[in-house]
């Protein structure tokens, strides 16, 4: 496999909740690898079909904005945007 990132990623196993924009339920995953400028989250299947959702690594009081570049069964990787304070 040809590796495409600009940065090596660093391989963490870490909970965080994911958010879609049209569901105010939180999705369970865990984040695999991670860098500032993105990261590869493990989703339960078919959990997430949107191209925006927001992820908080604490329990929702911090949102980060991601847009996901790539999705398979299980896992989705993602690119970071802004941090946001609050969830609507």
């Amino acid at each position: 496999m040809v590796e495409r990132r600009e940065i090596t990623r660093t391989r963490v196993r870490r909970d965080v909740l994911i958010f879609k924009p049209d569901s105010a339920r939180a999705i369970d995953g865990t984040v695999r690898n991670l860098t500032a400028k993105g990261a590869g989250l493990s989703v339960p299947a078919t959990a997430v079909a949107t191209p925006t959702i927001e992820m908080s690594f604490d329990s929702g009081r911090t949102m980060r904005a991601c847009r996901v570049i790539w999705q398979s069964d299980n896992e989705i990787g993602v690119v970071f945007g802004r941090i946001k304070r609050e969830r609507p």
